[in-house]
């Protein structure tokens, strides 16, 4: 290969690296250009949410003090629930006439009468 040709090649490979190196640049500066964008608009958010915190807070303390009010409410109807239910329960101690026992053969017999411990349950919870 003669000097001539291979100083042609070699001018030729060089605009053509020239070419892609042109290429790849305008390529970065537009990816840049994109990426200097999106920065710009998540710092705009970020500013926007910076303003809207203080206001969401009274907001947000309304509501966190509302749902504690409301799970306090319900603990208090389930213990009132509870204790009505309760009431409706009575248990004592006492005599308990069973009437006059009747033997297999014969006259009744005297009254039966027991002392124990007596439950009435009128809750109607099934116990």
């Amino acid at each position: 290969m003669s000097l001539i040709a291979a100083a042609q090649w070699t001018a030729v490979a060089t605009i053509v690296l020239a070419v892609f190196a042109i290429v790849t640049a305008v390529f970065a500066f537009l990816a840049f250009r994109a990426q200097s964008s999106e920065v710009t608009t998540l710092r705009g958010q970020l500013e926007d949410q910076k303003e809207l915190n203080p206001k969401q807070t009274p907001v947000l303390e309304l509501q966190a003090r509302e749902l504690r009010e409301s799970i306090d409410e319900r603990k208090r109807d389930a213990e009132d629930q509870r204790q009505s239910q309760a009431n409706k329960v009575a248990a004592w101690f006492g005599l308990k006439d069973f009437g006059p026992v009747q033997f297999s053969s014969g006259p009744r017999g005297p009254s039966l009468q027991l002392w124990g411990a007596f439950i009435r349950n009128d809750s109607g919870s099934g116990c």
